[in-house]
């Protein structure tokens, strides 16, 4: 049960990320099963329990977070029209963390229950494929020439942009170019970071048939952050930083076309959002 990163897969479902929302939405109770296979071996009766746990909290984020997503949406698309964006960039930012941290706060307690059930074996299982997914990051990211690696984030970027406005013009292209140049990649101190996660992890998961044990869990899952160190803290703020910085600049270089499929973007979420909160 990769724990942290169940939370990770579940927000980019819950959140705005995805082409076929709707589809995985509704299908949340195996995809996540299906996904914590390919790290742990789980019994029947686990994947019973997680199947059930996962048609719970569909539920809860269905009543009450699909509706604080829509209305941040409405408040979004107003201030796009209203030119508003780099005076409200640091609220838009702040609710999207406001809602992944939700997601955090609801899911923790109950994963943390489910993981107090795994087998020695699994456990080792588990850290063995952690381990070894971090250990083939770290070589294909050290393969990387420093020309390569400015490419993958020129073209990431790029990539990320075009999903929302479109074809990129010439400046637009030049923007992300120099916003590549400027950005800190992550990898060695994420790596680094999750290592002393998996520490962490590691020793909470041996207290976990004691009395306090699902406790313990919980709190490596939810003060993760608390792990990274200043060096990757700083890296995340300088990036941040970038992003804000440049995403306005690109917003200022918007053609008509470019402005109206990113309300049309909004609008589809909107209106996926909507139709999700009217399914059982």
């Amino acid at each position: 049960m990769r724990c942290k990163h169940w939370l990770t897969l579940i927000a980019a479902v819950l959140l705005l990320q995805g082409c076929s929302i709707k589809f995985w939405y509704n299908r949340l109770d195996w995809v996540v099963p299906w996904y914590v296979d390919d790290y742990v071996e789980l019994s029947g009766q686990q994947e019973e329990q997680l199947e059930k746990l996962m048609l719970l909290k569909t539920e809860w984020h269905r009543e009450n977070e699909l509706p604080r997503y829509i209305a941040w949406l409405d408040s979004l698309d107003k201030d796009i029209r209203n030119k508003q964006v780099e005076q409200r960039y640091d609220f838009h930012r702040q609710q999207l963390s406001n809602f992944y941290q939700n997601l955090v706060d609801e899911l923790a307690g109950d994963f943390a229950s489910l993981m107090v059930q795994l087998s020695d074996q699994q456990v080792n299982e588990l850290f063995i494929e952690l381990e070894q997914m971090d250990q083939e990051t770290l070589e294909e990211f050290n393969e990387l020439s420093a020309e390569e690696l400015f490419e993958q984030k020129d073209e990431n970027i790029a990539d990320g942009v075009s999903e929302w406005i479109g074809r990129l013009s010439n400046e637009q292209k030049m923007i992300v170019t120099e916003w590549a140049s400027q950005v800190q990649s992550t990898t060695l101190e994420r790596m680094a970071y999750r290592k002393r996660w998996r520490e962490a992890m590691r020793e909470a998961l041996k207290t976990r048939q004691q009395e306090q044990g699902a406790n313990s869990i919980q709190s490596v899952m939810v003060n993760a952050q608390s792990l990274q160190g200043d060096v990757l803290k700083a890296m995340y703020q300088n990036n941040r930083e970038l992003t804000q910085h440049y995403l306005i600049r690109i917003y200022d270089t918007l053609s008509d076309k470019q402005l109206k499929r990113l309300l049309a973007k909004i609008s589809d979420y909107k209106e996926d959002f909507t139709d999700l909160m009217d399914d059982d």
